[in-house]
């Protein structure tokens, strides 16, 4: 058994709402409660990509494949996010 522990942030963001892993387990989205998504590889523990999802608390994450990462917020919006650069691809309220 593993235990690992990742710093998600230099600054205070917020606390870790939501995790998802990947399907191919490469990487680990964090989901705060500040709106922030960090973007882990879990092989390394370096954060891949941070952005800001929404300016609401992150309620769940789902990667339903290794290139896209889907959000909901507390505002109940659903926002589809690119994982190679953190970029919105579609927005749901």
């Amino acid at each position: 058994n593993y235990i690992n522990e990742w710093k998600l942030t230099s600054t205070l963001a917020g606390s870790v709402r939501s995790i998802a892993v990947t399907p191919s387990g490469y990487q680990i989205a964090a989901g705060l409660s500040s709106g922030q998504i960090v973007l882990l590889d879990s092989r390394t523990g370096y954060i891949v990509n941070s952005w800001r999802s929404s300016d609401n608390e992150l309620l769940q994450l789902v990667a339903p494949n290794d290139n896209q990462l889907i959000s909901s917020c507390l505002a109940g919006h659903i926002g589809v996010w690119n994982t190679k650069d953190g970029s919105f691809m579609h927005y749901l309220r």
